[in-house]
């Protein structure tokens, strides 16, 4: 089994860990979030006054001026007891509706002469012009007062002025320090979302700290994007190990959503890492971050708890987000804008969904429930929070992505905790298997699993078969049963084992593998054919005989060896309260059959005429032939392997082989008395000759 190994996974923690750190001490060292530095500065009748304060940074909130379906470039220009709150939405002004144009604008007073200053421009529905001191200083998009006229976009900037106007404007720089204000003329224009104006809000202050304070920003939104992708691409690599837990590619996914998030808000980072990005583009990649982020969520809990959360229920809560998806793809931007009120109402029922199961999961006990808990709740205060940004309902920041950043971080520790307690039983469940296949090894032979392809005796299944060509070896103690009755059971039990300790690693030394015992015989396949079948015999006669000479005190031992050669059907035979592995071959039955006629004939070997055509050099063995014998499925010539015999008999039966060899043929050709002739050779030098007296005999 493939698994990433445990100190991996808590090492991928310490990593996060430290990525988390660095995040938070780039929010801590921003400028934007020291309220030393920072100051909320109301603006009165639209005027803004920052002379307690002139080197630091305000934030302009309250009482702009303002005129619906007008362009202005000075504050002059407003009409008197004209204003509208600012940073937010014309909607529910006089006369106002969420399509059109308008104007906000405001004195700032209390500027430092001969300090640059800096004014920062956040996200703006759906497009503006900033005017300062009645020259035009920045463009975000082109605002018009129609839908063809408009050139929509997002961004967030920075505009450098002095006292006396924008910085580099036709040399109004040169005048800087004199008039101690400024004024600030924003021009709006909504024909493509679902509201005008901002929920951004604007900052005005020293020019440098701004700058630091907009590097820190994007700097921090590219490491949140950096270090959700890492923890993104960690899981992916987990579920890539581990299929069969769909967490890991959920959260590798969530992850993944989030951190792309981050990049296309706020400051608008993904404007610099792709240049050119059309709007369009810009805003559905924004909007699809939202309903791939609930889906994700949604398979992640789905995954994790799923007795708790039910299949067709997550994927009910989902639909409606993957149907949003098809409308920020297909439809057009003003549409899609308008459905998201709808959306976000949803997905704060969907959360509290979450939210119960989580709590349920809590209260069951679950493995990870309470970091995810802790997690999802900050996560959900975060999200609140941008719902009612988004609702204009509450200005600033998003904070989602920091809010998840904390919520991915517990549900990382809560996925490798319940990675590290899966790989510990996966581990457990790993050395059991391989003690229980280790223990079948015992009784049934690994190399039938080969043969069928299967790599562990789990995978066997009933009926898994597989038909090859080997040699077949049947093996017999002769007079078992009288030794066997000098025994008491336990002493014969230790007496065979002690023979087939004595022939299994002969066996294995040759390729071949005992299929199956049978009392005090056993059975052995040999792929590599009858040679390797034959040398192992001779080499288990040799054993045995060795084993007598140390064991004097006891009767010694014979041993009948039977060998044939052809096709074996390898497979699993019953069903699935109990199986086991079998051997289906005529040649099978042959090789008990030529062992049982190793007594007939005095051998100590008996092959078939197949087995002899095996061989590459018969003549380097000691081989004569014995007779034709026929078995229920098969008939065949047999002969004997005498290389064991004691010398002298060896010499006399190859002495006499000759005379048996023609005199054997003559016989089967029906010239009885010439084959005599030959027999009666024979037993004048053999006469305990066994085969010659059978034909003798044979009528």
């Amino acid at each position: 089994m493939n698994t990433v190994k445990k100190p991996v996974a808590a090492a991928s923690l310490i990593v996060f860990g430290g990525l988390l750190s660095v995040l938070a001490a780039l929010l801590l060292g921003n400028p934007l979030y020291d309220g030393r530095i920072v100051h909320k500065t109301p603006v009165s009748a639209g005027i803004a006054d920052i002379s307690e304060n002139p080197a630091g940074i305000h934030r302009l909130r309250g009482e702009f001026h303002f005129q619906w379906h007008e362009f202005h470039s000075s504050v002059a220009d407003f009409p008197e007891a004209s204003f509208a709150p600012f940073p937010g939405s014309w909607k529910g002004l006089a006369d106002a509706t969420p399509y059109g144009w308008a104007s906000w604008g405001a004195t700032i007073t209390g500027l430092e002469s001969g300090r640059i200053y800096a004014l920062a421009v956040g996200q703006v529905l759906s497009a503006c012009e900033v005017y300062i001191n009645g020259k035009r200083a920045l463009s975000i998009g082109r605002p018009g007062v129609s839908e063809e006229l408009e050139t929509p976009f997002w961004d967030s900037r920075l505009v450098r002025f002095t006292a006396a106007g924008a910085e580099g404007q036709s040399g109004m720089s040169g005048q800087s320090g004199m008039t101690g204000q400024a004024e600030i003329v924003i021009r709006v224009s909504n024909w493509n979302d679902r509201m005008g104006g901002t929920n951004a809000g604007l900052a005005v202050g020293d020019a440098e700290l701004l700058r630091r304070s907009q590097d820190r920003q994007k700097l921090t939104e590219g490491l949140v994007f950096g270090v959700l992708g890492v923890m993104g691409l960690f899981f992916a690599a987990l579920f890539i190990f581990r299929p069969t837990d769909r967490s890991f590619l959920w959260f590798a996914l969530l992850c993944g959503t989030v951190g792309f998030r981050a990049l296309c808000y706020d400051s608008f980072t993904l404007l610099d890492l792709v240049p050119g990005l059309p709007w369009t583009m810009l805003f559905r990649l924004g909007y699809l971050t939202f309903p791939f982020a609930m889906i994700s969520f949604s398979g992640f809990l789905r995954s994790v708890f799923p007795e708790l959360l039910k299949k067709r229920t997550a994927l009910a809560f989902s639909a409606p987000f993957a149907a949003y998806i098809a409308v920020i793809i297909l439809f057009p931007t003003r549409m899609v804008s308008a459905a998201l009120i709808v959306v976000q109402v949803y997905s704060l029922v969907f959360a509290l969904l979450g939210m119960g199961v989580i709590i349920r999961a809590c209260i069951d006990r679950l493995q990870g429930a309470f970091w995810l808990l802790a997690g999802f709740s900050a996560a959900l205060v975060c999200f609140i929070f941008d719902i009612l940004v988004a609702m204009w309902l509450l200005s600033g920041i998003s904070l989602s992505h920091l809010g998840m950043n904390f919520c991915l971080y517990c549900i990382a520790l809560m996925v490798i905790e319940r990675y590290i307690a899966s790989y510990t039983a996966a581990k457990q469940l790993t050395a059991e298997r391989q003690a229980v296949n280790k223990a079948l090894r015992r009784f049934v032979p690994e190399e039938f699993l080969s043969f069928l392809g299967r790599t562990s005796f789990f995978e066997a299944e009933s009926g898994d078969a597989v038909e090859m060509e080997m040699a077949v070896l049947s093996a017999d103690i002769r007079s078992f049963t009288a030794i066997a009755e000098r025994l008491n059971g336990a002493e014969a039990f230790a007496f065979l084992n002690e023979y087939f300790e004595l022939a299994a690693p002969i066996i294995r030394t040759n390729g071949g593998f005992i299929a199956k015992y049978s009392g005090d015989g056993f059975t052995a396949l040999f792929p590599r054919g009858s040679e390797a079948a034959l040398t192992c015999a001779v080499q288990i006669q040799s054993a045995v005989a060795g084993w007598n000479r140390r064991n004097v005190s006891r009767p010694p031992v014979a041993v009948g060896i039977g060998i044939d050669s052809g096709p074996v059907v390898l497979g699993i035979l019953g069903d699935e309260s109990r199986m086991e592995a079998a051997v289906l071959s005529a040649a099978v039955r042959s090789a008990v059959l030529f062992e049982s006629e190793t007594k007939r004939f005095h051998a100590r070997i008996l092959i078939s005429e197949s087995v002899v055509a095996d061989l590459p050099s018969p003549q380097a063995w000691f081989i004569r032939p014995v007779d034709r014998i026929r078995g229920r499925c098969r008939e065949s010539f047999v002969f004997e392997a005498y290389n064991n015999d004691p010398e002298d008999l060896r010499e006399l039966k190859w002495k006499t082989q000759g005379d048996l060899e023609q005199g054997i043929l003559a016989w089967h050709l029906g010239r009885r008395d010439e084959a005599n002739s030959h027999f009666e050779k024979v037993l004048q030098l053999n006469p305990s000759d066994i085969v010659a007296v059978h034909y003798l005999n044979k009528r």
